[in-house]
């Protein structure tokens, strides 16, 4: 092989080594645009999932909150309304004691309202005999102290 030859072949593998060099060059542009692309795409992919999961828990526990509260409602509307019922019978009950009890102190007070008249119609009556044995005592102390007077004088 002579000088030409080798230089042929040394421009040959330059020109490959320059040529290769660009592929690689290429190569590792299109890598770097594929990988800010992809990045880029994830990117914007993670975003919008973390925004689609954001709303989604949102929606889910506006929802939750709305049923919870929805049930405490309704739970503490029944409690409200089964103590009403409750208080509600619970008063006709004592309603009903109180007019027995009424109807009892009614009673006693009319039986103790007739002993004490029973008591002062006797009171009454015991003064009126006291009064007619006093007169009567009387009117024989008197003729005990006329008799005594006649046997005296005679």
């Amino acid at each position: 092989m002579d000088d030409t030859e080798l230089k042929n072949i040394l421009f040959s593998i330059q020109s490959s080594i320059i040529t290769l060099h660009g592929e690689v060059i290429e190569n590792r542009n299109a890598l770097h645009k594929e990988i800010a692309d992809t990045k880029e795409s994830l990117y914007e992919s993670l975003h919008k999932e973390i925004a689609d999961t954001k709303e989604s828990l949102y929606e889910s526990l506006h929802k939750e909150i709305a049923d919870t509260k929805e049930s405490l409602y309704e739970s503490l509307h029944k409690e409200i309304a089964d103590t009403k019922e409750s208080l509600s019978s619970e008063m006709a009950y004592l309603r009903e004691s109180v007019k027995k009890l009424e109807v009892t102190i009614e009673n006693d007070i009319q039986v103790k309202i007739s002993v004490l008249y029973d008591a002062r119609m006797d009171e009454i009556r015991h003064r009126k005999e006291n009064k007619e044995t006093l007169e009567k005592t009387a009117s024989l102390e008197m003729r005990v102290d006329n008799l005594e007077r006649v046997i005296k004088a005679s």
